[in-house]
């Protein structure tokens, strides 16, 4: 039976996330060219013979890739994050503006920014811009949530594939345990 995985899958897969080696030569891609490199210089002096290098330098490929498309899933879920919040503060922003237009009389003169410069507009065109900006970002606050699902999926594939693949090769897994992944 294989050994049981320390730590959260998780943690190893942004291990070498750019975020968390700020300053570091160590990116993603470098990180794994680094560990095989390791990998195969042990391999060559441990196992040449017995062609079971080849099987771990497989995996290690596999490992790398999978690890590479949690990171990247991760980063673009996390920027739906964000374009989903922009999107609400733009809705907040535009219903706070229409409700105090409301108010005012309508031969009143409204201004709408332009650059540096400032635009004399009617209020029922200024009005209208503003439920066309809600219209428009409550139509991408859902498709990004539609997106941040369909990622959230992956990511849980990913992780599952991951598990599976350190569960199923021993070797793979006291690698990386000893190259530092926890």
């Amino acid at each position: 039976t294989p050994p049981p995985v320390s730590g959260s899958v998780t943690k190893a897969l942004l291990a070498c996330s750019p975020s968390h080696h700020r300053g570091s030569v160590f990116t993603p891609a470098v990180q794994s060219q680094t560990l095989s490199s390791s990998i195969e210089a042990k391999g060559d002096a441990e196992t040449h013979s017995s062609g079971t290098m080849s099987d771990q330098s497989d995996a290690m490929k596999q490992f790398n890739e999978l690890q590479n498309k949690f990171v990247e899933t991760t980063q673009k879920a996390k920027h739906l994050t964000q374009t989903i919040m922009q999107r609400e503060q733009d809705i907040r922003r535009s219903a706070l503006t229409g409700t105090e237009m409301s108010g005012l009389p309508e031969d009143v003169g409204c201004y709408k920014g332009l650059g540096r410069s400032f635009v004399k507009e009617p209020m029922a065109t200024i009005m209208t811009t503003l439920e066309n900006t809600v219209k428009a970002a409550t139509s991408e606050i859902e498709s990004a949530k539609q997106q941040r699902e369909y990622l959230q999926k992956t990511l849980t594939e990913t992780e599952a594939n991951i598990k599976e693949l350190l569960q199923g090769n021993e070797a793979l897994s006291r690698e990386l345990l000893q190259n530092g992944y926890r």
